[in-house]
């Protein structure tokens, strides 16, 4: 997680919570499903499987997810880049850092300044897409 951002304990029930929904909505095994992993390249998601993890993980919390805001896809930039000038600018990721809070998108600010097109700036976002961001948005929304 970025440095400027304080960091609360993530309770055990939460992180219980979340690494069950994911060994079974990823057929992983629970000594994959570390804070630090990450949902695509490390646990191995497709795009298919973030509906079917925020499915399980409404059901596991009790709790009504919008699948747009707990992870970042295409159709978050398509829509921000329709409202605004465009993705690649300061205004685009700062957006996102006060929509997306739990993940860690300040770490990348500078990279996803740079990126070149729509596509790289949701490769280098897709890194934020990690266990801990997944327990910080239950944390922050009543989980």
């Amino acid at each position: 997680m970025s440095q400027n951002r304080e960091l609360v304990p993530i309770p055990e029930n939460i992180f219980n919570g979340v690494q069950s929904v994911l060994i079974d909505a990823l057929a992983v095994d629970d000594d994959e499903v570390v804070l630090d992993a990450n949902i695509t390249n490390d646990l191995g998601a497709e795009s298919i499987d973030f509906l079917d993890i925020v499915f399980r993980l409404e059901k596991q919390f009790d709790m009504k997810i919008d699948r747009f805001s707990i992870f970042v896809s295409n159709s978050v930039l398509e829509e921000f880049c329709e409202k605004e000038t465009g993705w690649g600018n300061v205004d685009f990721i700062d957006h996102l850092i006060e929509t997306h809070p739990y993940l860690d998108i300040g770490s990348y600010k500078e990279d996803i300044l740079r990126s070149r097109n729509g596509d790289d700036a949701l490769e280098i976002l897709q890194k934020t897409h990690t266990v801990e961001a997944i327990c910080r948005y239950i944390m922050i929304n009543g989980g």
